[in-house]
């Protein structure tokens, strides 16, 4: 049958690795909406360096981590692959390193434990050749 992929195929892995990718999108959207709307407590996590440039380039990035993932799913989509490692890389370790750095609201734990989880799993999809773990 035609469009119709067995379990567990490689197929299956990079829908499932695509899925991810765009949840990330949603995610640091989700991310640069909390920054923006949390200026104050944004500025006391950075101290000294709390000013309007810093802000601006905390939700600049979230944007263009965004972006990234979303052009890593396209490219995903067309075949490619080795965006979409290098995409999920830099979810796992911007999740990491925020979860450590931002860790007072259980709004950014989700987040940026969210961002940790989908970075790992969509890699280890995207790095096995059989089966997806799922």
């Amino acid at each position: 049958m035609v469009g119709v992929t067995k379990p567990g195929t490689r197929a299956e892995a990079l829908d499932t690795a695509k899925k991810l990718l765009w949840a990330a999108v949603a995610l640091y959207g989700y991310a640069a909406y909390l920054n923006y709307s949390s200026i104050e407590t944004l500025q006391t996590y950075l101290g000294p360096f709390a000013d309007t440039s810093t802000t601006g380039f905390l939700i600049m990035l979230d944007f263009v981590l965004a972006g990234l993932s979303g052009y890593a799913a396209i490219q995903l989509d067309k075949g490619e692959d080795s965006l979409a490692k290098k995409a999920m890389t830099v979810n796992a370790a911007t999740g990491a390193i925020t979860l450590f750095l931002f860790h007072s609201a259980i709004s950014e734990i989700m987040l940026n434990g969210g961002l940790l989880v989908l970075g790992v799993w969509g890699w280890r999809l995207l790095n096995q050749r059989q089966r997806p773990l799922i």
